[in-house]
């Protein structure tokens, strides 16, 4: 027995309980609940779609799922949240809901925590009634959705200043999107002119729809004529690809199942084959290093010469007569070395 192992916390257990309760309530009305991807920890667990006798409704809901007895209070359930969080619920692009689950009467209880917030202020308590009970009946549940209205649109919050607002609202665009690809087209359309972190996860997101061959095709989250369609807007300009490069991290290079490796098949685009990624990847290379861009320049001379292959030695002492200033930085010169040793270099 390995007494040196990880410890699998009570808190995870009865959060993993929570959510598993929930999906079963979902499972039995036909509704689609779908976890937040990468376990974000900015008060969304995951979006609900609803449904009616069996077909999708459009309409969706952030969900924050709590589990165990610490949430509970004589009168019924508190979901406690900092003034980030709160602001966030508030400001929301779609409404969000607030979930508890009680391990001692395997009950599920709601809030429309967004509601709450914008009829009652920052620092209202965020009670959940005992009368709120999720069960085979949840007509007041699905009302409640029904009348609840979105908040910030989306292109607003993607204009705002507030860098966690612009993060959420990535999210949501992924969890709308999953039924109205416009939502993941817009997020394409706007996603340079976001700040750094949610730019990432804007790249995350849309590598959800790319040909990375460790996204889960699952059909039930987005069809593939839809990823198709979303991926045909996948043609980058220049400043556009050197933008993407300048955030790969240095730590993980293109290694398969890193962020970085998200990037690679964004710049590959909506189609394998043909040279316009290879030639995308030249022109990023070359207008970076012109702009004293070194790192997105560096990582475009990786991609290129390794798309190269055989050829790649030629490729990298022409693009480096071109640029001499590439050449001189750490990576220029670790791809010189396995070219020099190898002849060609793997990512």
């Amino acid at each position: 027995m390995n007494d040196e192992g990880p410890v699998v916390a009570d808190t995870w257990v009865t959060s993993r309980e929570a959510v598993l309760a929930f999906e079963s309530l979902c499972t039995r009305h036909r509704w689609v609940f779908t976890e937040t991807p990468d376990q974000s920890d900015f008060g969304k667990d995951g979006y609900l779609d609803l449904s009616h006798e069996g077909r999708l409704t459009g309409q969706c809901i952030a969900i924050q799922l709590k589990g165990g007895s610490s949430f509970r209070r004589s009168e019924g359930f508190t979901i406690p949240a900092d003034g980030r969080r709160r602001h966030l619920w508030m400001e929301s692009t779609i409404p969000v809901f607030g979930i508890v689950w009680d391990p001692d009467d395997s009950g599920l209880y709601w809030l429309d925590l967004t509601t709450a917030l914008r009829a009652d202020g920052l620092e209202v308590a965020l009670r959940v009634p005992r009368s709120n009970r999720l069960d085979d009946d949840v007509g007041s549940f699905a009302e409640a959705i029904w009348r609840s209205t979105t908040g910030t649109p989306v292109a607003a919050a993607f204009g705002s200043d507030d860098e966690e607002l612009q993060d959420a609202a990535v999210y949501d665009c992924w969890g709308l999107g999953r039924r109205d690809l416009r939502y993941l087209v817009l997020l394409r359309r706007v996603m340079f002119g976001l700040q750094p972190a949610p730019l990432d996860r804007a790249i995350f997101v849309l590598n959800s729809c790319s040909l990375n061959m460790d996204n889960l095709l699952d059909p039930t989250w987005m069809s593939t004529s839809d990823r198709t369609e979303v991926r045909s807007y996948f043609r980058w300009t220049t400043d556009e690809a050197v933008a993407l490069l300048d955030r790969v991290q240095d730590e993980d290079g293109f290694e398969r199942g890193s962020f970085s490796s998200c990037i690679y098949w964004l710049i590959v685009g909506p189609e394998p084959r043909g040279d316009h990624f290879v030639e995308l990847a030249e022109a990023a290379t070359l207008r970076a290093a012109s702009v004293g861009r070194l790192h997105a320049a560096a990582w475009g001379l990786v991609l290129r010469v390794y798309w190269a292959g055989d050829e790649g030695r030629a490729v990298f002492d022409r693009l480096v007569s071109k640029a001499p200033q590439l050449g001189r930085t750490e990576i220029a010169q670790t791809v010189d070395s396995d070219l020099s040793t190898w002849g060609r270099i793997e990512l």
